[in-house]
């Protein structure tokens, strides 16, 4: 990897691969779980068990999955085998996000046995299928599960000869358990998820503790019109902001009560986590392959020159890489470069970007478009929940201020 651009990683940075398993999930293509490799990979300047370890944010995950660039499944494309898939490459933090928080998903990860000269020889070939192999998946038939084993089969040591092995599971959650008691992988780690949560091996869902936030919000309105998680993440953000201010009984308790406050903002912190979603998947099927009206220059010229560097760098450029394969390289992407997520400018990551992002939406508006206007409206939601949460921030600022 010497010589290579700093965005490309360095094959003696990983100190361990870990078989991924993201438990079952409700939609219909997350109905028996995930299953990938993890890559856990060393901080540059330590490279001690515990640094590595610790590391989550340079953490990389490696796994097969469906491309999908509509927001809703197809499932004849899904069963019939519609779908590309390639071997992704993503961060790990990125994952733990979309799985434990956006889904309420378990994620369990258990290192495989591995000496150093066989974790570098299966690095070498995981690189070498991430960049060439590309194929058909069929979420019943040819799976994240099933293109892993076939991956593993011959790259790791004595899979062959392990017995539960043998059969070509159908089902993620099947083969995860079938490899978890095998002398291949170190399954004693989650003898107790307590201990394994603690030493980085198990990841809760998180929706416990939301569900927490949003019953403790409930019981503390005086009429709250919401009964569930679902049914609060429903209604419109600046209805949601309202009921608060027009409940003053609740906002003198919010006020005065620091962790109903805390709950109150997480609770619109997972709705603005669940805009940032939608609002991309709904460019993604928008745009298609990306060949669409808006980058006509003729479009683009209704923006201003600060706009138009926005747009692209914050909107654009984001589902281009959702959209778009990866360049050919030779070797697999650090953390910071596999997300659009990742990397980007600072004007990107402001509070104020939502709202920006709305009113250039705004502005180049598709008249006659039914999916342009789905797009339109989240991103007015998600303009909203930022608005709320720094309101509510400021309620935050000022009990602090109170003697």
């Amino acid at each position: 990897d010497q010589g290579l651009s700093p965005r490309w990683l360095a094959a003696e940075r990983v100190h361990a691969i870990h078989l991924l398993f993201a438990g079952h999930g409700e939609a219909m293509a997350s109905r028996f779980g995930h299953v990938a490799l993890r890559l856990i990979i060393c901080p540059e300047d330590n490279s001690s068990p515990e640094a590595c370890n610790s590391n989550l944010y340079g953490h990389l995950v490696l796994g097969y999955m469906a491309h999908i660039d509509e927001f809703e499944l197809n499932t004849i494309k899904a069963l019939s085998g519609h779908y590309k898939t390639r071997l992704f490459a993503f961060p790990f933090m990125d994952a733990y996000r979309g799985y434990a928080i956006d889904e309420f998903r378990q994620l369990f990860s258990v290192p495989l046995v591995l000496t150093g000269q066989e974790r570098q020889r299966l690095l070498r070939q995981l690189t070498e299928i991430h960049w060439r192999f590309e194929g058909d998946y069929s979420f019943f038939t040819r799976n994240c599960a099933t293109l892993l084993q076939d991956a593993l089969r011959p790259l790791l040591p004595g899979f062959t000869s392990q017995a539960d092995l043998s059969s070509n599971y159908l089902r993620p959650d099947s083969f995860f358990e079938a490899i978890r008691p095998t002398p291949l992988v170190e399954g004693e780690r989650l003898a107790s998820l307590a201990q394994a949560e603690e030493e980085g091996y198990y990841f809760s869902s998180t929706k416990g503790f939301y569900d927490q936030a949003r019953l403790l919000v409930e019981q503390n309105m005086t009429k709250p019109s919401f009964t569930t998680l679902d049914s609060y993440l429903a209604r419109l953000a600046d209805t949601r902001l309202s009921a608060i201010f027009t409940d003053q009984a609740y906002l003198n308790k919010l006020s005065r009560d620091q962790h109903l406050l805390e709950a109150q903002i997480l609770l619109e912190e997972l709705a603005l986590l669940r805009n940032e979603r939608k609002i991309l998947a709904l460019a993604s099927r928008y745009f298609g392959d990306f060949s669409d009206e808006l980058q006509h220059p003729a479009t683009l010229a209704k923006l201003s020159e600060e706009d138009k560097l926005f747009f692209e760098s914050c909107f654009l450029q984001a589902v281009r890489q959702l959209t778009s394969p990866l360049p050919q390289q030779q070797t697999i992407p650090r953390p910071d470069s596999s997300l659009p997520s990742q990397g980007r400018p600072d004007m990107c990551k402001s509070t104020s970007a939502p709202a920006r992002l709305n009113r250039i939406l705004n502005h180049i508006n598709q008249q006659g478009s039914e999916q342009w206007q789905q797009i339109l409206f989240t991103s007015q939601q998600q303009a909203h929940s930022v608005k709320n949460i720094l309101v509510l921030q400021e309620l935050e600022h000022e009990a602090v201020q109170t003697p």
